[in-house]
């Protein structure tokens, strides 16, 4: 049955294949989109859910996730290390300054 099922498909592999790769690319278009889009916003830090430290494009992280396993996004070196080799990920922040504060509300400047 799966040999048959692998026989029909054959003829469909290259197919499949560049079907992969061109979705693969627009995922990582989208992801240069994303990272161009936060170059231009602020983002600050939240007391009490820290700072946004990485965006990532839906179809990135679920490509991760079949790569790597359901449980790789919990694991911090393996989001410090896509932190690092990808820095169309990152999202600059503005760290709060602890002299500049608002009745428990944090300010910050660029």
């Amino acid at each position: 049955m799966i040999s048959e099922l692998s026989a029909d498909l054959a003829p469909m592999a290259d197919e499949l294949i560049r079907g992969e790769r061109a979705a693969a690319a627009f995922a990582l278009a989208a992801q240069q989109k994303i990272a161009q889009a936060n170059a231009q916003i602020d983002h600050a830090f939240v007391d009490g859910l820290g700072e946004l430290k990485m965006q990532i494009h839906a179809d990135i992280y679920w490509r991760m996730v079949a790569l790597y396993g359901p449980r790789c996004w919990h694991d911090p070196e393996f989001r410090e290390s896509v932190y690092k080799k990808n820095p169309e990920v990152r999202v600059q922040g503005l760290k709060p300054s602890p002299a500049k504060t608002a009745g428990g509300l944090h300010i910050a400047y660029r």
